[in-house]
């Protein structure tokens, strides 16, 4: 710890020497608590990129199913992280967008480091079929038809892969992107062949849509840019370069590709953008919505958390796609003190808790960011893999393995 210590406070020096705003001491000891060693590395956007996802989806749930006219003062009390709303969430609690997010923290954890991580299917679909049986307190229509044949007596990701083909084909649902973050933090050094199969595995669990794969794909793409230190503007034409060279083929059932999209806000066409209150939950506006937001520089993490926030819609699950863009950009560090000590503070375990919090749904502690991420998502970033390996039925696979196993699953 000392040397976490030592590190911290030497950036923190070099920032008041630079002119910028120091962190305060409490601050210090939070980034200490969540497992930063350095301000603005790799490891700082990695946190940033999954910790904004959950600060946007907690801000979020405040105000999804909003009814009535939606204020500034609304939004701007939502982002205090308060209790309430539709499902009467505890203080900072989130939602299924990031639960769902934690079952894949808890089936990609390894707790011996000298072992490479690897991409387990099994483990994944198990975590996936608890969080189903735990129950949550929401869920949306595509998630459900897609996890609800998991059996924890047989266990068999082909299973899924097949349902999924069968039953949410033509789902577009936002219920894929919502969650993928820890995905994206965990293969930022991987290929891009490698990348993409990883995505395209982990998305099949619920989404079988080529541009559902497609979307998840190029959205941990730009996070992987960014984490390593792309800027916006770099980050947004290499994934437009890539969208155009890779998905040219891709399509909705509008007959529009990803790259039609970005193009879209490349050109600033904010009014042919997918309306936010039209099918909310609609993978193709948080997609926009979140390139968006990274292509326009003004935009801070805050900036871009209100005005995504005031648009309305499905607005926990379009703020933690915008949050997990733009954390990767920003950095944990450079989240709002409040936010991040609230969403990392929050327990639903003891009658205490609960009432502190105003709990109504408790949650186990898998379930829990506090609990999740700081003692697993660190080490996650740490030893992310540099090449694919991928687990199925208890068997290790290669990636060319798995080129035709979601066609012919």
């Amino acid at each position: 710890m000392e040397k976490l210590g030592t590190q911290i406070d030497e950036k923190l020096k070099c920032a008041v020497e630079a002119g910028q705003t120091p962190l305060s001491e409490k601050m210090m000891q939070l980034l200490k608590k969540i497992g930063l060693d350095e301000v603005g590395s790799e490891m700082d956007r990695a946190l940033g990129s999954v910790y904004g996802a959950f600060i946007g989806d907690a801000a979020g749930a405040y105000l999804e199913f909003w009814r009535g006219e939606l204020k500034q003062e609304d939004v701007e009390y939502a982002m205090t992280m308060p209790s309430g709303g539709a499902f009467q969430v505890g203080k900072a609690q989130v939602t299924d967008d990031s639960e769902m997010a934690m079952c894949i923290v808890n089936a990609l954890y390894q707790e011996d480091e000298k072992i490479q991580q690897k991409l387990n299917l099994d483990n994944l679909q198990i975590q996936f079929g608890n969080w189903l049986r735990s129950p949550p307190f929401d869920i949306g229509n595509t998630t459900y038809t897609a996890l609800e044949v998991i059996k924890p007596q047989n266990i068999d990701p082909l299973i899924s892969f097949r349902n999924t083909k069968e039953r949410t084909k033509s789902s577009l649902s936002n219920g894929c992107l919502m969650r993928i973050t820890p995905l994206a933090v965990w293969g930022y050094k991987l290929n891009e062949a490698d990348l993409f199969q990883a995505v395209r595995l982990q998305t099949a669990f619920t989404h079988s849509h080529p541009f559902s794969h497609a979307a998840c794909y190029l959205y941990c793409f730009a996070i992987q840019l960014l984490i390593q230190g792309a800027s916006r503007k770099d980050a947004f034409l290499q994934t437009f370069k890539e969208a155009a060279e890779r998905f040219a083929g891709y399509i909705d059932t509008k007959s529009k590709n990803p790259h039609y999209y970005l193009n879209l806000v490349m050109k600033g066409a904010i009014d042919a953008y997918p309306k936010v209150n039209i099918s909310i939950g609609s993978l193709i506006i948080a997609f926009t919505w979140s390139f968006h937001y990274l292509y326009k520089e003004e935009f801070t993490y805050q900036d871009a958390l209100q005005d995504i926030l005031e648009r309305g819609g499905d607005t926990d699950t379009n703020a933690a796609i915008m949050g997990g863009l733009l954390g990767a950009y920003y950095g944990v560090s450079k989240m709002n003190e409040h936010q991040l000590q609230s969403v990392v503070d929050f327990r639903c375990s003891t009658s205490e808790e609960k009432k502190k919090f105003n709990v109504t749904h408790k949650r186990p502690d898998y379930l829990v960011p506090g609990l999740v991420l700081t003692e697993k998502l660190p080490s996650i970033i740490k030893n992310a893999p540099s090449n694919l390996q991928i687990v199925l039925n208890g068997n290790e696979k290669r990636p060319e393995d798995f080129n035709d196993v979601l066609i012919n699953a």
